[in-house]
């Protein structure tokens, strides 16, 4: 802090998972920001997450090989990567405000409004598209990688040991399509894999578990 001084201290032990994440900004200047969930009771529920806002290339090095020693990009890892289906899903649901408009737009006699229409459907299939693309989880024997986010990318690690439970999420639709969703609990929250393939699903459930 610049008038209030503040320090963290997490013990190691207590480290569920890390978060990498940066933006646009961020990448042009070469930063990265830090986000570590660990452990704590009830009474410290809100400073769980200790945030570090500006991290270099060889900090994050440091800081991923310290912890996170299995995270190798040369060791062979599981890829899972969600169904089209998602994505075809979010399109459609980007596509409701539309409709809203549209009808706003009739109602009250504004037919200039219908301009931007299609201005925003072609944005929203183009970053909802570019988001999917962009959405992979990784699998090891010891890690579990999440990279996500196009505009705003972030990376998760997670040690598979400290998963605490999975839940399997499969609506009708889903399984139709032979596809389900997975959210993984640590002690410090949840992440989710959305919309992969059925068997693979239930194995990653039976190896993280």
């Amino acid at each position: 802090g610049l008038l209030k001084k503040e320090e963290n201290f997490v013990p190691v032990n207590k480290i569920q998972y890390i978060k990498w994440q940066s933006n646009p900004l961020r990448k042009f200047i070469g930063y990265q920001s830090l986000a570590i969930y660990q452990a704590a009771s009830a009474e410290v529920d809100r400073k769980k997450t200790v945030k570090v806002p500006g991290c270099k290339a060889d900090q994050r090095h440091a800081v991923t090989s310290a912890f996170y020693p299995e995270y190798n990009p040369e060791v062979a890892f599981s890829h899972i990567a969600p169904d089209g289906f998602w994505r075809s899903r979010l399109i459609l649901f980007s596509m409701l405000p539309m409709l809203v408009v549209a009808a706003a737009a009739i109602l009250a006699k504004r037919p200039e409004l219908l301009a931007v229409l299609p201005i925003y459907a072609a944005l929203a299939v183009f970053f909802i598209r570019k988001y999917v693309a962009h959405f992979q989880a990784l699998l090891s024997d010891d890690l579990l990688v999440i990279n996500r986010g196009y505009i705003f990318p972030e990376q998760v690690l997670l040690k598979l040991y400290k998963v605490q439970n999975v839940e399997v999420v499969q609506s009708i639709f889903q399984k139709r399509r032979g596809l389900l969703s997975l959210k993984i609990y640590t002690a410090s929250g949840s992440l989710s894999l959305p919309f992969i393939p059925e068997a693979d699903g239930f194995a990653i459930a039976n190896k993280l578990l």
